[in-house]
C-alpha cells in the first residue's frame, strides 16, 4: 500500500506484489495545492498506517514494508504520539528524512498550469519547511527501522526498495512454485 499525508493522509495503492503499480504511485505524489495547505501532523499518517498495517495482518504469512518519508515537522504543534504500536506489523523498510535544519521553500503545484509555486504564509511571505530530523530518529528506534538522511533528491531504489522488491519477487516465485 501507498499512503501519503499532508493535511489529510490517503490510500494511493492498496496493498499488492505488483511492484510496477508501487513504483507509479511513488512517482504520481505531487506537493498539495496552496490553497488547501494548512500543515502537517505526523500523527495523520500514523492512524491510516496502522489502520492498514492491521488490517493486512489478518492473511498469514503476509510481509509488511513501511517507508516513512518526511522531513519529520509537525507544523500545527500538536505533539507527536508513539510510533511503537507499527513495530509489530512492520517486517521491513526505512525512515527517510529529508530536507536541513536551515529548511527550504515549500513549492506546491498551481494546477492552472505546468508550473510550480510556493505555499504563503498569511502575510505573504514563503512558508518554509525545516527537518526536524529528532522526530524521525525516535520514529526509526520506535519502528526498528533504519533511519537515513536524505538531502537529494529522492531515489528509493537505491536506498533500500530495490532490495525489498528484489526479495518480495522471490516470495511470488516461490509462492507459484508450491501451487504448481
Amino acid at each position: 500500500s501507498v499512503i501519503t499525508f499532508d493535511n489529510y493522509a490517503r490510500v494511493l495503492t492498496p496493498f499488492t506484489i505488483d511492484t510496477p503499480l508501487t513504483y507509479e504511485a511513488i512517482e504520481s505524489i505531487r506537493p498539495i495545492s496552496r490553497r488547501y495547505a494548512n500543515g502537517t501532523n505526523l500523527n495523520t499518517a500514523y492512524n491510516l498506517t496502522l489502520k492498514m498495517l492491521k488490517s493486512s495482518a489478518k492473511t498469514e504469512d503476509r510481509k509488511r514494508i513501511l517507508f516513512f518519508i518526511s522531513d519529520g515537522e509537525n507544523t500545527d504543534g500538536k505533539a507527536l504520539q508513539s510510533f511503537a504500536e507499527l513495530r509489530s506489523y512492520v517486517a521491513n523498510g526505512a525512515i527517510l528524512g529529508y530536507g536541513t535544519a536551515n529548511g527550504g521553500e515549500m513549492k506546491t503545484d498551481t494546477y492552472s498550469s505546468n508550473q510550480q509555486d510556493y505555499v504563503k504564509l498569511a502575510n505573504g511571505q514563503r512558508a518554509v519547511s525545516k527537518m526536524d530530523e529528532s522526530t524521525l530518529k525516535k520514529i526509526a528506534e520506535e519502528t526498528n527501522l533504519e533511519y537515513t538522511h536524505r538531502e537529494e533528491e529522492i531515489d528509493i531504489y537505491a536506498v533500500k526498495l530495490k532490495e525489498i522488491l528484489d526479495e518480495v519477487d522471490k516470495i511470488k516465485d516461490i509462492e507459484v512454485e508450491t501451487e504448481e
